[in-house]
């Protein structure tokens, strides 16, 4: 089965879209390929514009923590810039990554399958984000629903919009966002378990107290002549 919103195939027995956040109840059912928007499962491209507002540590965060760059790659596509970030997203997926770029001050545009500008930011009237800076439930399963295969590979810079295309831009004025906060949650390294320490036998125990007498329990050692001596 698939999703109506996003085209995204599904597993049965569930009430939303794990990928889009699209609910599955009340009416709105999964439905079979053929039956599926064509729309929905076109193969948009988001393309890096600019910086605009944000900084350099803000838009590399934003590329490695959304799309697993690494830093190399993350220098790679800023050297190239106007340059395509993402690849193979549906129309829900480019809509919510999009706004998530502009919020954060970043000049970002959508195109489709045949390069050709398209418009969703009649989508964006509300923010991502919550208060604390962490994204809404349904745009934080979209995100974790991105994979390797919507990564580009291969840096290739594109035209800038022309005049009878724009940068993607929301419907309200989103609030200044000038430090990054993660999307995805960091794995905590498990903590490292302390082997307990092996008793040390003392192999120079000596048997005199701190007055140089034998104590009682010490061994006698006897002379030649049969007479026992102190130690």
């Amino acid at each position: 089965m698939f999703c109506p919103n996003c085209g995204k195939q599904l597993e049965t027995a569930i009430n939303f879209c794990p990928y889009c956040g699209f609910s599955l109840t009340e009416g709105s059912t999964a439905v079979s390929l053929s039956n599926v928007n064509s729309a929905a499962v076109r193969e948009y491209q988001l393309v890096l514009v600019s910086g605009g507002s944000a900084g350099e540590s803000v838009l590399r965060g934003l590329l490695s923590d959304v799309f697993n760059y690494s830093y190399a790659e993350t220098t790679q596509l800023l050297n190239n810039v106007p340059v395509q970030i993402a690849q193979n997203l549906s129309e829900a997926e480019a809509s919510c990554i999009a706004q998530m770029f502009s919020e954060y001050g970043v000049e970002v545009t959508v195109l489709d399958e045949n390069q050709v500008y398209a418009d969703l930011s009649r989508k964006a009237s509300s923010s991502v984000f919550n208060t604390d800076g962490s994204l809404i439930a349904s745009a934080a399963m979209i995100i974790g629903a991105l994979s390797a295969a919507n990564k580009v590979t291969h840096y290739t810079t594109i035209r800038k919009p022309s005049l009878l295309e724009r940068i993607f831009r929301p419907l309200f004025t989103p609030k200044p966002r000038k430090q990054y906060v993660p999307v995805r949650p960091k794995q905590q390294p498990a903590p490292r378990m302390q082997q307990p320490k092996a008793p040390q036998m003392n192999m120079h125990k000596s048997y005199r107290t701190n007055s140089g007498s034998r104590p009682g329990n010490a061994p006698k050692r006897r002379s030649g002549s049969g007479r026992t001596n102190k130690w």
